[in-house]
């Protein structure tokens, strides 16, 4: 998985329930290259149920799924396992 992806994927995580706004201002996206990018990977996230989107009083929030929680648990066991069988 592309490393921004699982960035963004860690973002939402730690934040809970975020907007667009406030997830691009969280990862640090500023640049109209970065912006663009940001958007086509946040896409493919919710494209592969990584992500959800949730209505909060009619704002669209992102929010992370068990899928895209499984992932982040085994992404941190893999580079555990770097770590020590290095």
């Amino acid at each position: 998985m592309e490393k921004l992806r699982l960035d963004i994927l860690k973002q939402i995580k730690s934040a809970g329930p975020v907007t667009y706004n406030e997830l691009e201002s969280i990862c640090k996206i500023t640049s109209l290259k970065d912006r663009g990018t940001f958007a086509k990977n946040l896409r493919s996230l919710i494209r592969n149920e990584l992500v959800k989107i949730s209505k909060i009083r009619s704002t669209t929030h992102y929010v992370i799924s068990t899928k895209g929680l499984n992932l982040i648990k085994k992404s941190q066991k893999a580079d555990f396992e770097k770590i020590i069988y290095s």
